[in-house]
């Protein structure tokens, strides 16, 4: 038998739920052209500081941006975009 606790656990979880499909939905509705815009600066740049650059570094500037510019509260984000893109 499912007591009433239970129940609301039940609730809470699903709840919980529909706000990760509410931000997954939230994901997919990324602005193309800005993307294709940063793209190309970022290019641009890392062509600037070494054509040959390798990935370590890239990684870790990249690391670095999205700790001091956009704090922890946008890792899983930013990491569901990566793994979703590549």
């Amino acid at each position: 038998m499912v007591s009433y606790k239970d129940m609301d656990s039940y609730k809470a979880m699903e709840e919980r739920l529909q706000n990760i499909n509410e931000k997954d939905n939230y994901i997919v509705k990324i602005d193309t052209t800005k993307a294709t815009k940063l793209q190309k600066l970022i290019s641009t740049s890392i062509e600037k500081v070494d054509d040959s650059l390798d990935i370590s570094t890239f990684a870790k500037a990249i690391a670095n941006v999205l700790e001091e510019d956009y704090g922890t509260h946008n890792y899983k984000t930013f990491f569901t975009v990566i793994q979703k893109e590549l």
